[in-house]
C-alpha cells in the first residue's frame, strides 16, 4: 500500500514537471534585440531586458543619487528593462521602454532639429554630452522635456542609469552626466524630433489619386483626390488636377 502510494505522489510530480516544461517551452521570446526605423528610415537597434535589480540595489542606486540631487524625486521604480536614450527617443505604440545605446540614427535623422534654449518645448530632448577621447563630444544621457520654466530653465523627465524614472532640473544631474571627470562642467544640446511626415507637395498621378511628398524628408505615398464640383468638370484643391466633362 505504501508503495503504491509512493508511486502515485512520483507519477503525479511528474505529470506536473511535464506540465509545465511544455508550457515554458511554448512561451515567446520576449527578450532580446530588435530593429526599428526612425520616421525618415534610419535603422536602430534597441535591447528589449528583463528587469534583474534585486530590492536591495534599487536602493543603493536611489541613496548613491539622493546625495547628489536631493531635489529630484523619483516617477517609476527602479528597473534595468530599459536606459535614457530609450524612453527619450523610442516611442512605442505599445508604451514599451526598451535599452537604446546609440542615439546617431534619430540625432542624424531629417526630421530632428536642434533649438535654442528660447525655442524649447514641452516634449522637446534634451541630451547630455561627454568628451569622447578625440577631443570630440559624444551623447551620456537623454531626457525629455516636462516643463518650460522661465528664464531659460526646464524640468526634465529622464532615466538614471539602472535607477528610477527622475523629475529633476535640467542642470540637477548626477556627476555621471557631466563632461569632465571634475563633475564641474554641463555640456547639452536641444532637439526636437518630429515623427509624422509633414506632407505638402501633391503632384497628380492620374485621375483617382495624386502623389504625397513630405516636405521634411521626401517620404512619397498616395491619396484619392478631393475633388470639389465646378460646372464643366471637378477639381482637386490639394494637387490642382482637374476633370473636364
Amino acid at each position: 500500500m505504501k508503495r503504491k502510494l509512493l508511486l502515485s505522489v512520483f507519477f503525479t510530480c511528474f505529470i506536473i514537471l511535464l506540465a509545465t516544461l511544455t508550457v515554458f517551452a511554448t512561451l515567446p521570446s520576449t527578450y532580446g534585440y530588435y530593429n526599428f526605423y526612425t520616421i525618415s528610415g534610419n535603422m536602430y537597434t534597441v535591447q528589449y531586458e528583463q528587469n534583474h535589480l534585486f530590492p536591495g540595489q534599487a536602493q543603493m542606486l536611489a541613496n548613491y543619487y539622493y546625495q547628489y540631487c536631493p531635489g529630484a524625486f523619483d516617477l517609476s521604480p527602479a528597473t534595468t528593462e530599459y536606459n535614457c536614450h530609450g524612453y527619450a527617443w523610442c516611442e512605442s505604440p505599445d508604451n514599451t521602454h526598451y535599452r537604446l545605446f546609440d542615439i546617431d540614427p534619430f540625432l542624424n535623422d531629417s526630421h530632428t532639429h536642434q533649438l535654442t534654449a528660447a525655442e524649447v518645448q514641452v516634449g522637446d530632448r534634451i541630451v547630455y554630452y561627454g568628451l569622447d577621447g578625440n577631443n570630440g563630444f559624444t551623447p551620456l544621457h537623454s531626457g525629455v522635456i516636462a516643463y518650460v520654466l522661465s528664464g531659460n530653465s526646464f524640468m526634465v523627465i529622464s532615466k538614471w542609469g539602472e535607477g528610477a524614472l527622475y523629475q529633476h532640473d535640467y542642470s540637477d544631474v548626477p556627476p555621471d552626466y557631466y563632461c569632465d571627470y571634475n563633475n564641474s562642467d554641463l555640456v547639452y544640446g536641444f532637439y526636437r524630433y518630429d515623427n509624422m511626415h509633414s506632407y505638402s507637395i501633391f503632384d497628380p498621378f492620374d485621375d483617382t489619386i495624386h502623389e504625397c511628398r513630405c516636405g521634411i524628408c521626401g517620404h512619397m505615398t498616395f491619396e484619392e483626390h478631393n475633388y470639389v464640383d465646378f460646372p464643366d468638370g471637378m477639381y482637386c484643391p490639394d494637387c490642382g488636377h482637374v476633370i473636364q466633362f
